[in-house]
């Protein structure tokens, strides 16, 4: 009897520590998502645009000057 109560206690913990876990790596994926929606997607999106309003030679080389211009300009 008290055997079964205690692999049910353990079963218990094991599946609210399963949970804790997964809700963890939800809440890293969000945290994540959020900091590319505020702080690299506008960026991006800005030097895209000026890529395809240059029309440069080398586009790769082109949008990494412009983040790396950008960076420099929200740095000071």
């Amino acid at each position: 009897m008290q055997r079964k109560a205690l692999v049910s206690l353990q079963d218990g913990r094991l599946d609210f520590l399963q949970k804790h876990v997964e809700s963890l790596k939800m809440s890293e994926k969000m945290f994540m998502r959020q900091f590319l929606m505020k702080c690299v997607i506008p960026v991006l999106t800005e030097g895209m645009i000026e890529v395809c309003r240059v029309v440069p030679t080398d586009p790769v080389d082109y949008l990494a000057d412009y983040i790396f211009k950008k960076s420099n300009e929200v740095a000071k």
